[in-house]
């Protein structure tokens, strides 16, 4: 009997290896298709947000290009019917911006890879371009020559025709992108439903071959199925982040973990941040009243939530460097549903905030001379008519229109033109109250809005800027010019009309004033200064 052992314990063994032979290759299999799944997702996602961000910028850019080369001809249309020379100065500054945001969109445009057939488009646009340009130049000239019937017959003749070539080579441009997009779009598609069908094969292998393991590695892999869900958890929340700034958490608050991002926002390394606590290498700053420090931590830890929304914040680095973020934390749970982590997620937001603040005041101001512009006085001027009405309050609206302005541009210059109208704005400022509102409404016209002023007032302080403008001398160069003002004064009270009445009301006692003899103040239709 002694000899029959060897050959039975072999056959005892031979279930088990077996059985470890078949988890090992579902194991493999499972993670080999699901690298491989994983891979072609990400990149036919990528690839595909890659077109689709391309696409929208240069679509964005060539529409510029084309808006700002139609809006050129429409301003030198205008240019000719108009027949007063502010009128006139105010469109050849929209003619001169509508040019450089032509050239701005071109050149952002250059600095993005092009294909070849989009390269040759714009090489060819350029070339057009630089035809359009001098002719479009020489129309302008004529008009300021006064030579209208001249400029009308080039503009239709040569600059017309030129710039629809112009047009013509951006619709080309805007169609090859678009050409180009789609069958980027469908390569990607193809590519993400290739993808799919490993995921899918994945799915169908894993279950025939669970189904015949399973009964027998449900004890065993209990234990390491509890730390692999654990661990993919952590996994995916961080995989997810890795874009942004990400710390790990853990159940007991101490850090664990820092991206390279959280390690160049914070200024810590990984080694010296792991167990320590958020708050020791970081200064958290609300912007708001309505989360303070690091009570969106704290509320995560305590499990009373699961996660939090991104909420704006000001974080102080361990250099005393500010960034501007948002800040999402969200809970890891165990089996049981209790917190045994966390993560912080940073989005650095520093150059949009300052982005978004710069395209606000450059929306609201007047770019010569940082006052406000017309569109922004308007919004205030409906405002104080709004508490004129509501409150029974008085205030006050001065229409400001230099005198001689032109003379110094023939004279001296554009540029001395501009140099005046800084100086004027600053004089302006330093007599006039924090709370009244002072504007740039056109060429060489300001407006002022005198907050919670009877008109008795207002008289007296346009009365004052009337002097103090007369008294100024403008030296450019050799050249010292005087420069008066002509100031229509109105009352805005809830009786006033609308937006529209006020402001015409205003314009036309500007308008009295200057044909009574210039540098006076025209007070609801009467002459109160000479």
């Amino acid at each position: 009997m002694p000899p029959k052992i060897p050959r039975i314990l072999p056959a005892l063994s031979a279930p088990g290896f077996a059985l470890g032979m078949g988890f090992a290759a579902v194991l493999v299999l499972m993670l080999f298709l699901t690298a491989v799944g994983l891979v072609q997702l990400d990149a036919s996602q990528g690839r595909l947000q890659g077109v689709v961000s391309n696409y929208l910028t240069k679509s964005t850019l060539a529409t510029s290009m084309h808006t700002a080369a139609r809006e050129r001809t429409i301003n030198l249309q205008r240019l000719i019917l108009l027949r007063d020379p502010f009128d006139r100065d105010e469109q050849r500054m929209r003619y001169l911006s509508n040019a450089s945001e032509f050239a701005q969109a071109r050149a952002a445009l250059l600095r993005i890879p092009l294909t070849e057939g989009e390269q040759s488009l714009l090489q060819h646009q350029g070339k057009l371009t630089g035809i359009a340009l001098p002719i479009q130049e020489h129309v302008v000239s004529l008009i300021w020559a006064g030579r209208t019937s001249e400029a009308q017959r080039l503009l239709v003749t040569e600059a017309i025709p030129a710039q629809d070539l112009v047009l013509e080579q951006l619709n080309q441009l805007y169609q090859l992108q678009e050409q180009k997009t789609r069958q980027a779009v469908t390569q990607a598609t193809k590519d993400f439903k290739e993808a799919r069908l490993w995921l899918a094969l994945l799915a169908i292998v894993t279950v025939g071959l669970a189904v015949l393991v399973a009964v027998t590695v449900v004890r065993h892999s209990r234990r390491a199925g509890l730390a692999l869900r654990q661990e993919k958890e952590r996994a995916q929340v961080t995989l997810h982040s890795l874009s942004d700034a990400v710390i790990r958490v853990d159940a007991h608050g101490c850090i664990e973990y820092l991206n390279p991002v959280a390690v160049r926002l914070t200024g810590w390394p990984n080694e010296q941040a792991r167990g320590k606590r958020p708050q020791e290498i970081f200064q958290i700053i609300p912007e708001s009243v309505c989360d303070t420090r690091l009570d969106t931590v704290s509320r995560v830890l305590s499990g009373t939530e699961s996660t939090t929304g991104a909420v704006d914040f000001v974080i102080a680095a361990q250099d005393s460097t500010q960034y501007c973020i948002e800040l999402t934390a969200t809970a890891i749970h165990d089996e049981q549903g209790d917190v045994a982590g966390m993560v912080l997620v940073f989005r650095d937001v520093t150059e949009i905030r300052a982005l978004a603040r710069e395209l606000t005041y450059h929306a609201t101001h007047d770019p010569l001379t940082g006052l406000y512009n017309r569109r922004e006085f308007e919004r205030h001027l409906q405002a104080a008519l709004v508490d004129a009405r509501a409150s029974q309050v008085e205030y006050a609206l001065c229409y400001l229109d230099l005198d001689m302005f032109k003379v110094v541009n023939d004279t001296c210059g554009h540029v001395a033109g501009d140099e005046l109208l800084k100086q004027i704005s600053l004089m302006l400022r330093q007599r006039l109250r924090k709370e009244d509102v002072l504007a740039r409404v056109g060429g060489d016209e300001f407006s002022i809005l005198l907050r919670r002023c009877s008109l008795d007032r207002a008289e007296e302080i346009s009365e004052q800027i009337r002097r103090a403008m007369r008294d100024f001398r403008f030296v450019w160069e050799d050249k010292s010019v005087v420069v008066g003002v002509s100031i229509g004064v109105m009352r805005v009270a809830a009786d006033s009309g609308d937006l529209k009445d006020v402001i015409r009301t205003a314009d036309v006692a500007c308008r009295v004033a200057k044909e009574e003899g210039r540098n006076r103040i025209t007070c609801s239709g009467r002459m109160i200064s000479r």
